[in-house]
């Protein structure tokens, strides 16, 4: 990560999406669609009852 970007990380309290944040860094478009994709389906999954899922 470099110049504003790495700043603006550098500021952040939250040592977990600092850490997303540098995984992320460098990857393709359509890398970071699939990344934000699979987040969504996880907070989908986080948040549905367990009865659901099985």
């Amino acid at each position: 990560m470099q110049g504003e970007d790495a700043e603006i990380v550098e500021r952040l309290d939250d040592p977990e999406l600092k850490e997303l944040l540098a995984a992320a860094n460098g990857l393709s478009t359509v890398s970071l669609e699939l990344l934000a994709d699979i987040a969504t389906k996880l907070r989908i999954t986080a948040d549905a009852p367990s009865y659901i899922l099985f």
